[in-house]
């Protein structure tokens, strides 16, 4: 089995945890970082399959770090993950695809498979993520029982 990286963008120590350990289950590398500020030099460094950014996107333009990749790394697909309660509107989804984002998808840790099945689709197309792997990879997280 080949073993893509992803470089894993995410601020918050919990959901990079979380989601570099079900991606890892699935057999990809994952490279993690915590901020966007150096993106160019962490591409040219890890030379990722997908990038994908957990980070809250804030600022005049939060999708100048998507817009900058579609424009130096065209071939890169970008999935960025945003933390709210709201769903994802249609014409917002559209918005960020012309931002230079390969897809939308909502934060959540309850519903993590959806976001492996998301990446399947982009780098192994007609895989199925291994539910084993994953419920595996959680119960190895959990504490001992006392």
């Amino acid at each position: 089995m080949r073993s893509e990286k992803i470089v894993l963008i995410e601020d918050h120590a919990f959901y990079r945890n979380r989601i570099g350990t079900s991606l890892t289950s699935q057999g990809y590398i994952v490279a993690h970082h915590a901020q966007l500020d150096r993106l160019d030099e962490v591409i040219q460094l890890e030379t990722p399959y997908l990038l994908i950014v957990g980070t809250l996107l804030t600022g005049s333009d939060p999708y100048l770090p998507m817009k900058y990749c579609q424009a130096c790394y065209p071939w890169l697909p970008v999935l960025v993950l945003l933390e709210r309660d709201q769903p994802i509107e249609p014409m917002e989804r559209i918005a960020a695809l012309q931002q230079g984002c390969t897809d939308l998808l909502l934060k959540r840790v309850d519903r993590l498979e959806l976001l492996l099945q998301r990446v399947h689709d982009l780098l192994r197309p007609g895989s199925r993520v291994d539910r084993h792997a994953l419920l595996t990879a959680y119960a190895q997280e959990l504490p001992p029982a006392i």
